[in-house]
């Protein structure tokens, strides 16, 4: 998760080395069979978050858009995964075979694609929170309702969740009406890093895998580390403090009918 959270300029700083032929973590990496295959895929992700980036300056209010949406979609993909990963961990809990179905059939209704809901563009992520809200049915709702959360109970979640969607979709339509420079899109963009964040983390999966004992490897892993705690940090700090326009939790209603709402309304 703490990947997604690295800046664009981290990202660079981080697979620059890797990508220069004679740079000595470039060669370590190479030597190992593994991650040598692994190296054009990289190559090609680090110069398509160069050239994805914007050409000139933006309008000040495009750019604290882009800003906002980074800190909403942080805790939409935080709440998605967490919903997910809580109901797969009710289901293994229970002793009751009957239960568990329920967890996980609850989980397909609200995660069809399970967390590669997490790698959609903003646009995507606004759809799905509408579409969610669209298959939730009163019997979802109350069962959402009955389960405990450390802030409430899931239907809390789910809220926060469908209103994060619905915020960042609204901030897209404001965004696509605002007159930027030419050049890449706010969905390349977010692809570019999507692609970079599913190759570093290949390369991390592989070098744990073989087990690489080699201390510049271990050099290479730590710094990734550091700066994935660093952007953790940054992250935790702007769950804590959120934007002035950013979604408030709203309470859980009574009926479940007076719980739906339009996003595109809001």
């Amino acid at each position: 998760m703490a990947l997604k959270r690295l800046a664009t300029g981290e990202m660079v700083s981080l697979s620059g080395p890797l990508t220069q032929e004679k740079h000595p973590d470039r060669l370590l990496l190479a030597a190992i069979p593994a991650t040598a295959a692994l190296l054009p895929t990289l190559d090609s992700a680090h110069s398509t978050l160069l050239t994805a980036q914007p050409r000139a300056a933006m309008p000040e209010r495009a750019a604290a858009i882009i800003v906002e949406q980074r800190t909403l979609d942080i805790r939409h993909d935080t709440v998605i995964r967490g919903v997910f990963t809580f109901l797969q961990s009710l289901a293994y809990l229970t002793a009751s075979a009957e239960e568990s179905k329920q967890l996980l059939d609850l989980q397909q209704v609200l995660l069809p694609e399970g967390l590669l809901a997490t790698q959609k563009s903003y646009r995507e992520e606004a759809g799905q929170a509408a579409l969610l809200e669209s298959r939730l049915t009163p019997a979802h709702v109350a069962l959402l309702k009955k389960l405990k959360t450390p802030n409430g109970t899931l239907w809390t979640s789910i809220q926060e969740w469908i209103q994060l969607g619905a915020a960042l979709g609204k901030l897209e339509d404001e965004r696509g009406g605002s007159p930027e420079a030419a050049g890449p899109t706010a969905a390349e963009g977010l692809a570019a890093r999507n692609r970079w964040i599913r190759t570093v983390n290949a390369i991390i999966s592989v070098l744990a895998l073989v087990e690489a004992d080699e201390p510049g490897v271990t050099a290479i892993l730590s710094r990734i580390a550091e700066a994935e705690r660093r952007a953790d940090r940054r992250g935790d700090s702007a769950a804590a403090a959120p934007p002035a326009d950013a979604p408030a939790p709203v309470e859980a209603p009574a009926a479940a009918d007076e719980a739906r709402k339009n996003p595109g309304n809001s």
